[in-house]
Formats: structure tokens, C-alpha cells, sequence
């Protein structure tokens, strides 16, 4: 992806992982895995200068997309498996979502 990791991100579900590779990149945008979009979640991202929160797809609605977007973070859904359930994410605005599956495009 070169230099600039351009069109990616980097994301762990380890606080000191991105605080490594923040060290080593500062300029590659990163993701923090996390299983829910709490307001203790978000403020841990944005403490480690995370671009957003890759977030259990279950655990996202309407509330804490609210909450990211005013914190200034992009929300990842993993993993979907129904396209009913990607529909609804894609509704509520989430950056990317990582599917298999029966959510795949046929």
C-alpha cells in the first residue's frame, strides 16, 4: 500500500499495538477492534488517535453511531453474515463493514 498506507487502516484489538504502530507510522490512520461502541470505547480510540472504532455488528445502532460521529470516528461492523444485517448498517452509516457469507454480493 506504500508509504502513506494509503486506502487502508490498521486495527487491533490491543491498546499497545496501535500505540506502536502510531509510534512507527503516525500518519497511518488506525482502527480500534473493540466489541461495542460504549462511551469508554470511543474515548480509549481517540486517546490512542484512532480514525475509528471496528465494532462487533451487533453492538452498533443508532445511539452509539450517534455517539462516534460526534466523537469524530469512523465505524467499522464485523463480521456480518446476512444481508438483511448489512442493510441495516449501511442505513445507520458505518464506514465499511467485513462480511461472509450470505452478505457477500452474489
Amino acid at each position: 500500500r506504500g508509504s502513506d498506507l494509503a486506502g487502508a487502516a490498521v486495527s487491533s484489538f490491543e491498546a499497545v499495538a496501535l500505540e506502536h504502530v502510531r509510534e512507527f507510522a503516525p500518519t497511518w490512520r488506525c482502527w480500534l477492534n473493540a466489541d461495542d461502541l460504549r462511551p469508554a470505547t470511543l474515548a480509549q480510540a481517540q486517546a490512542l488517535g484512532c480514525a475509528g472504532v471496528a465494532a462487533e455488528w451487533h453492538s452498533i445502532d443508532r445511539r452509539g453511531m450517534e455517539r462516534a460521529r460526534a466523537a469524530g470516528l469512523e465505524v467499522v461492523a464485523w463480521t456480518v453474515r446476512h444481508r438483511v444485517t448489512l442493510a441495516r448498517l449501511a442505513a445507520l452509516g458505518v464506514t465499511g463493514v467485513c462480511v461472509e457469507g450470505a452478505a457477500l454480493p452474489g
